[in-house]
């Protein structure tokens, strides 16, 4: 099998899974290393399923490489959909997720997994977690090169012959760079580079459009959620923002070459006007993103306010509010759910524990789906009197996108008053339900 893949990664499913593993009984002669994927996340960047994948790969071709005759170890992948049984065999709840498979291990559960430290050299860091826990030797890890030899010929020939002619253009000054003009446009295009948001967009590889969740047909170019913003819609504020700079440049610059008064004043004015539109569109793109409203209306999201004189009857109404927002969100945009928790905060996830809003920020977004919908029975809440606070208990069912029957689950909130007048979570137990 490892002979008929390019890497040497052994594709397994939950047949394979039963042969070599849950069908063997121990001491196995053999080590494996075994890598969860799944192909619905890949584009959730913060995840770098795709670089991990890739650099598990050649943690495998080196020691294939190293080592042409040794048996001892297996590098495997496993994908989710093609092998949920697998993943609540090992007890995989979130991605990233290595595991180590040792010759005596019975349950799956009680192998060991690689922490996220050791990703964090990529695949060196791999191989020196495979060789302190297993003792094989993995050897060096041959990383192709980035530009081939002949392609390095080609650059070094194609540069020597141009070099005459570039020095003879330099010192006449017929160079692009003597063109006032090219400085010019490239400032301007440094500017909406860095107000458009381009370099989010490439560090997190956020796509220009997406397709809509509810009507495949159609596409969505502006996303309503504070925690995402899509390529298209950078560049459309990129676009309003170099406006506005471009014409305050030309009336600073420009303008006051104008002799004309009244052309002046003209000019100036629908400038002005110009200017004030392009910034009420930003503002009202923002305020239809995040929920927040200007002047008198308030704002629909939580946090809510804690300081009201009759909470105690309004603990029902909160409690549903807050439980409405937070399932939105976690089935919209599930990054944004870290605004709910601080530092202090706790979350209990199928006996897994996380302490403060990054680590629990990180275990939602690695949930191994990408795509659910959520769907409320009972909401119950209670005034937790000694705190101020609102304890939260939620039952009902989560549905995951190609799955026919939902998952029931038990969920409890455990909100707590700020000194600024609102609440966030500080205690979060999530339980799913079985049988």
């Amino acid at each position: 099998m490892r002979s008929q893949s390019k890497s040497g990664v052994i594709h397994l499913d939950d047949h394979s899974i039963s042969r070599f593993l849950t069908s063997t009984k121990p001491p196995r002669p053999y080590y494996l290393l075994v890598f969860f994927d799944a192909k619905q996340l890949h584009d959730k960047s913060e995840l770098r399923l795709q670089d991990l994948h890739r650099e598990f790969s050649l943690l495998s071709s080196s020691f294939i490489t190293n080592n042409p005759d040794n048996d001892k170890l297996f590098l495997c992948d496993i994908e989710f959909k093609e092998s949920q049984s697998t993943f609540s065999l090992f007890g995989v709840n979130s991605l990233p997720h290595i595991r180590l498979i040792g010759p005596d291990v019975k349950n799956p559960k009680e192998s060991e997994q690689m922490d996220q430290g050791d990703f964090s050299r990529l695949a060196e860091s791999m191989a020196e977690f495979v060789e302190s826990r297993t003792q094989i030797s993995v050897g060096p890890i041959h990383r192709p090169p980035f530009i081939s030899k002949t392609q390095l010929g080609f650059l070094i020939a194609f540069f020597l012959c141009w070099t005459p002619y570039l020095v003879k253009k330099v010192i006449a000054g017929e160079t692009v760079f003597h063109d006032s003009k090219v400085w010019l446009a490239g400032s301007v295009f440094i500017y909406f580079f860095s107000v458009s948001g381009a370099m989010h967009n490439i560090i997190r590889k956020m796509p220009m459009f997406m397709v809509d969740r509810n009507d495949p047909s159609k596409l969505v170019f502006f996303y309503q959620g504070s925690g995402m913003q899509l390529g298209a819609e950078g560049f459309a504020v990129g676009f309003l923002y170099t406006v506005v700079g471009l014409l305050l440049a030309g009336m600073t610059h420009g303008l006051v070459k104008v002799k004309n008064v009244t052309a002046q004043r003209v000019i100036m004015i629908a400038a002005i006007l110009v200017c004030f539109w392009a910034v009420n569109k930003v503002v009202y793109l923002d305020n239809w993103k995040t929920g927040w409203r200007t002047k008198k209306e308030k704002p629909l999201t939580f946090p809510f306010p804690a300081t009201q004189s009759n909470m105690e009857e309004q603990v029902e109404t909160l409690g549903k509010a807050f439980v409405d927002h937070y399932y939105h969100l976690f089935d919209a945009d599930r990054s944004s759910l870290s605004s709910l928790y601080q530092p202090s905060s706790m979350l209990t996830f199928e006996g897994q524990k996380f302490v403060g809003a990054n680590d629990i920020s990180a275990k939602l977004n690695a949930l191994p789906f990408d795509h659910c919908k959520h769907a409320i029975s009972t909401i119950d809440s209670q005034a937790a009197a000694a705190t101020g606070g609102i304890v939260v208990f939620v039952s009902g069912s989560l549905q995951l996108l190609g799955e026919e029957h939902p998952l029931r689950f038990s969920q409890m909130f455990h909100l707590l008053p700020t000194i600024h007048g609102t609440f966030f979570v500080q205690n979060d137990i999530f339980r799913l339900n079985y049988g």
